[in-house]
This record gives C-alpha cells, structure tokens and sequence, in this order.
C-alpha cells in the first residue's frame, strides 16, 4: 500500500544524500462496487487490509481464472485473528486466536453454494453471513474480491471490536496460505450519496426497477404506497408478480402512492411469475416483447414486458423489465439460459424498431447476476444498433444512500451474502442519466423519513430487492 511519506533516496556526489519525503495520492474511500480502482491491485499478496473508522476492508486476489466465490467445487476457508489477540478465539485452528471462520461453498459441489460464519470460542454454531454484516462485490465470477466487515462485531458473548492488524489464514479452495495485513483506520469513510429523497428535476423522468418478492406489492402494499409516495415515479418496472395477481389491482396500489392514469402492462407469465410496465405516461403494448422465446428452446419463455413510452423531450422510449434465469454459477445451465435470454430480448428490440422506429430504449430488472456478468455484457455490446445506431447501451450505476456500495438485494437468514441483482441499462445516445439511486430506506437519516411518512424498514418489509431508481433526460436538452 502505498502511504504518504513515503521515501525517494536522491545520490550525488560530495554532500550525503538528502532524503525527501514523497507525497502519494490521497487514499480514497472504499466503495463495494466491484472494481479496483481504489485498491493497490499491484500487490501480489494473496489478501491485504485497510479500514476506515467504520469498517474494515480485505481484498481477496486469487490465483487463476475467475471463480464465483459462493459457488466454488469445494468449500473455501478464511480464518481471521482481527482483535490481534492469540488468547481469545479459537485454539485448534490455523491462526492461533482466530475471532471469525468464514466458509464459502461451504458444502462439496458447486450447486450447494453460499456462505457461512461461525465465532470460535465465543459461540461455535454456524450461522448465516448477516450475523457479521459480511459484504463481498463482486457476486459475479472474478479472481479478485472486496470484502467488507464492520470494526465492531457483534458475538454471541458481546461485542469484537477489530485491531489495526488482522492475522489471517486461508484454506481448501482458497489455497493454503497464512499472513497479516493493516486494519487500521487509514482510510476516508465513503460520502454519503444522499441526505435527502432527490427531487426529479423538470423535464426529466423518474423510473423504478422493482423486484417485489413473490407479489408482495398486492400481499402488503403498504409500505409499497409510502414508497412510491415518497419517490413519484413515472414509470415502475416490477418483477416477480404472481399469475393471479391482476393490472388493476396493481395500478390502484400505485394510485394511492401517486394519483394519477396509470396503466400496467403485464408480461407473459414464465413459470409461476411475471414482470410488468407500469406507467403513468402514455404507452403502447410492445407485442414482440411479450412472444419472446430461445432459440436454443423455443417453447420457453422469457419473463419481460415492454412498452413503448412516451417520454418528454425524448420520443418513443422502449421500457422493457426483464427479470433473468435465477441462481447457478458462470457456465452453468442457469448462466447459459441468462445468455439465451438476453439474445432473445435483443432480437426483439431489433424486430420492435423496424416495424417502427424507437427513440431510445431502457432495460431495467433482476439479471440475477449470480454467475458470470456474460449476460450483462450481451445486453449492451453494441446495443445501440438496435435502434440503428452504433455503440453499446450505458450502465446505469446508482449507489445507497450511505455511499458505500451497490448491492440492491439483501436479506438476513440467508445463506447468501448481499449482491447487486438489479440492472439498469439504456441509450446513451439519445438518454442520459440524471440521478441514480438505490433506495434503501434504512440508510436514510430519521429527519428525512418524517418527512415523507417513511419508517426505516419500508424497503426491508416490501421486498428482498431494492428499489433502483433512476431519472432521465433527453440527451440533446442537457447541458
């Protein structure tokens, strides 16, 4: 890692050397978002450390090809002495006194996936990952992981509170390795993304992706009508709907959130769910999208709905909510199928702008990302030549409230650790963003939920998945 003061040796000859301190770029917030770019990547210790006054960070890189870390052939094994004390914790491991074992696959075989923690000495049940509030990005295949756990940790005899220096150990398919790295606050807590609801500006339009959980929407719309009261959408796309679960139904939960002529537009059911188009700006049905079907198995379906909405400023918008094959790992059956899908879908949109011409479009739902990012990446390559232009569509990159992540589905109990599910893409070239969010009301200052009649666990009680907002704008009319 390298630190400010930092020292540069100059020799000359006649007077000794001077040594001057050299000044290194500020250390920048860790953010879970997947990427790099704030780490030193060109270590090549298998796990280093850093922390900031909230939560410490550990940066996992791999030997070999991108794996998926709950999804590994055999269990995978992380040992950590975090209070930097060998008399507590555990005593038969391989770092004396480690606090906190940490297991991913931790069954044999890659379709019994997940994760798992257990506190030695202090409690040695295993229990789910949300125990700890572990949080790892990506959940898609790499060889590199951030992982991230809070400096005090709550345990079955108290509380654990983190040291500056974290002796670690790895074992079966992390390899079989043992060191220390910083834990110390060195670093800038991220900047909290949002203190308030951002106000859609004029002129623009706010849409919502939403996976609702199995119908939830319908099953408890309450907190469903204090969210949408709050955030005003003009276009919601759902996922996860019920077969019986009818349109209006659904538009009158969105009526009492935001009164006005909203219509939904449900999707073929697949399997036992559905997605939908919600709008309360004029549409029209988008048949092409509602026949989809694979190549590679013609009698299935793919659960999307699409509608081509009128948005101000930018014409006849393609608004499709798509909701991917769940579960599986990268190459596996439930990868190859999200890969169908998506060419499916891309068919479509081809087929949709030359019967009549699209001005732009927009993607949003659950990809499931769970395997490999595949599927992401054959939704935007050269997306733009669906509507007869060039270039790939833009990923949409909304953050929590709190600024330090992009996870949009999390639920305690479970074996698997929180992830970024939720996808949105569009046209940048006819579209651009003007807020992204994800919103995750317990993030959200108590202030700021009286004043929208909000309660804290509204996004935890309405679903797993939450709400990834993002307002657009024409492009041209933007400076």
């Amino acid at each position: 890692m390298l630190l400010a003061g930092s020292l540069a040796i100059t020799c000359t000859t006649g007077p000794p050397p001077t040594v001057r301190p050299v000044a290194g770029p500020p250390l920048r917030p860790i953010v879970l978002d997947g990427t790099f770019d704030d780490w030193n990547v060109s270590q090549s210790t298998l796990l280093q450390g850093t922390a900031d006054e909230q939560f410490i960070y550990l940066l996992l890189a791999l030997p070999g090809g991108p794996v998926n870390l709950q999804g590994l052939d055999a269990p995978g094994v992380m040992m950590l002495n975090l209070d930097d004390d060998s008399a507590t914790g555990g005593r038969n491991l391989a770092v004396p006194g480690a606090d906190l074992e940490i297991v991913f696959s931790p069954k044999v075989g890659r379709r019994s996936g997940g994760a798992q923690i257990r506190f030695p000495g202090r409690g040695d049940t295993w229990v789910s990952p949300d125990i700890a509030d572990l949080v790892f990005a990506p959940t898609t295949a790499h060889n590199r992981f951030e992982i991230r756990l809070p400096r005090t940790l709550q345990t079955p005899d108290g509380s654990l509170q983190v040291g500056n220096t974290i002796r670690w150990a790895l074992a079966g398919s992390l390899g079989s390795s043992q060191g220390s790295c910083d834990s110390g606050p060195a670093r800038p807590s991220p900047k909290r993304a949002m203190d308030a609801v951002p106000h859609c500006p004029t002129g623009a339009t706010r849409v919502v992706s939403w996976n609702v959980e199995f119908g939830g929407i319908l099953d408890h719309p309450e907190p469903f009508v204090r969210i949408v009261r709050a955030l005003k959408p003009h276009v919601v796309l759902l996922q996860e709907l019920e077969p019986g679960q009818s349109a209006s139904d659904i538009e009158a939960v969105l009526n009492r959130g935001v009164p006005g002529d909203w219509t939904v537009d449900l999707g073929p059911v697949g399997g036992t769910l559905r997605t939908a188009v919600a709008t309360r700006l004029r549409g029209v049905d988008m048949p092409v999208i509602d026949g989809l079907k694979r190549i590679d198995s013609p009698k299935r379906g793919v659960r999307a709905a699409g509608v081509r909405v009128m948005v101000p400023g930018a014409g006849e918008v393609a608004m499709l909510s798509l909701h991917l094959k769940c579960c599986g790992v990268a190459e596996g059956p439930e990868d190859m199928t999200r890969i169908a899908e998506v060419l499916a879908v891309r068919r479509a949109l081809a087929a949709a702008n030359a019967t009549r011409g699209l001005d732009g479009v927009l993607i949003g739902g659950d990809l499931n990302l769970v395997g490999s990012r595949i599927p992401l990446e054959l939704l935007i390559e050269d997306g733009e030549a669906d509507l007869g232009g060039q270039g790939n569509l833009v990923i949409v990159d909304p953050i929590r409230p709190s600024g330090g992540g992009f996870q949009t589905w999390e639920k305690d109990g479970q074996r698997y650790t929180p992830g970024r599910l939720d996808w949105i893409v569009l046209s940048g070239s006819t579209l651009q963003t003007v807020n992204a969010f994800i919103f995750a009301t317990e993030e959200l200052p108590a202030s700021v939920l009286e004043l929208h009649g909000l309660n804290a666990d509204d996004a935890a009680r309405a679903a797993d998945h939450l709400p990834v907002v993002v307002d657009i704008s024409p492009r041209q009319t933007l400076k």
